[in-house]
């Protein structure tokens, strides 16, 4: 049965070892801002589920796939394409948080530094907008 990369191929990969999550920062300008392609996607994973994020052809197509160890592949679960990279942020993050808030929270800081790097445009992802220690509610009042 195959299973999801090892730690130590994720280290190989340049991840520190321990890390729950695999993120690869590549691409290049947003839509508008350069007609270069872009060389690779974003890339998110977290246990069998991978996020892919790129910027094709003036649209930002955002892909879930999950690990299928029994077929020793990849299967796509969901693709969207989006006009705005700030809607397809959210989608990402959005699937993130499909693994839990620690997840959404983790994909987001990746996220934005990566269109931080490679498109000019870091300050699209709310970090500081997502719940990090909800109040407990006081049923007894």
């Amino acid at each position: 049965m195959a299973t999801p990369p090892s730690e130590q191929e994720r280290s190989i990969s340049g991840l520190s070892a321990g890390s729950d999550a695999v993120s690869h920062p590549a691409g290049n300008a947003p839509s508008g801002a350069s007609a270069e392609p872009s060389p690779l996607p974003f890339v998110w994973q977290r246990g069998l589920q991978l996020l892919l994020l790129d910027d094709d052809d003036g649209e930002w197509v955002m892909a879930e796939l999950r690990f299928e160890p029994d077929l020793c592949r990849y299967v796509e679960i969901r693709r969207a394409t989006y006009t705005w990279v700030r809607e397809a942020a959210g989608a990402v993050i959005s699937r993130a948080l499909a693994s839990g808030e620690e997840a959404a929270r983790d994909s987001a800081r990746v996220l934005q530094a990566w269109l931080a790097t490679y498109h000019n445009s870091g300050h699209l992802v709310p970090t500081a907008g997502l719940v990090t220690d909800p109040a407990p509610l006081d049923l007894q009042a």
